[in-house]
Parts: structure tokens; C-alpha cells; sequence
């Protein structure tokens, strides 16, 4: 991995961007919210009907869970549930033994002890 030339690395307590963000620039999450909340015409057991942008989607999530699709029954509980915890245990004596037995200790010397 190439280094960058120290003469055209910041210095220390200089700023990459010193203007900062411009002022009235919108973040991507502001506009994917903008999105979401405008108003559309869609298609409902062959009616047009107008609504958010967000009710389709989760109509459309609906329908995908109703019809036995996992990944969208999957999404819809963990939005409401939270994702699944994973639990993680692990024996620290043993795992010891198992590092020393892949990497046995080095003494002062340099030899295996």
C-alpha cells in the first residue's frame, strides 16, 4: 500500500473539508424520508388509489409474507420484534489452550517453551 506524499498530507488540525457541508444541503436520509411520505397513485384489488409512498411498500411487504415468502416475513418481525439476538459463549480456558497449542509461547531466546 502505497504511502500519500507527506507534503500533501493534511497537517495535524487541518480540516480535509474546512467549509464543512454547504448550508441547505439535504443528507440522503432527509430526502429517502422526503420520498417516502409523497403521495402516489397505485393499484389496490384493481382500484386506483392515492397514498404515501411508505403504504405501498408495506402493503407490498404484506403481501409478500402473506403468500409465505420468508425473507419478507423475516423483515416484518424483526422491524416489529427487533432482530433475534445471538448468543455467543465461549470457554476462555480452552480457548487458551487451543491459541497455545497453533502458537506455542516464544521465550526471551526465541525457542518454543
Amino acid at each position: 500500500m502505497a504511502f500519500p506524499n507527506e507534503e500533501t498530507q493534511f497537517k495535524d488540525g487541518q480540516s480535509g473539508n474546512p467549509k464543512g457541508r454547504p448550508k441547505g444541503a439535504r443528507s440522503m436520509t432527509t430526502i429517502l424520508r422526503e420520498m417516502l411520505e409523497t403521495e402516489i397513485e397505485t393499484d389496490v384489488d384493481g382500484e386506483k388509489v392515492k397514498m404515501q409512498f411508505q403504504d405501498a411498500i408495506i402493503r407490498k411487504l404484506l403481501q409478500k409474507a402473506s403468500k409465505g415468502e420468508i425473507k419478507a416475513i423475516t423483515e416484518i418481525f424483526d422491524r416489529i420484534e427487533g432482530k433475534a439476538k445471538q448468543e455467543l459463549t465461549m470457554n476462555v480456558e480452552q480457548t487458551k489452550k487451543e491459541i497455545n497449542q497453533l502458537f506455542p509461547p516464544v521465550n526471551e531466546e526465541g525457542n518454543q517453551s
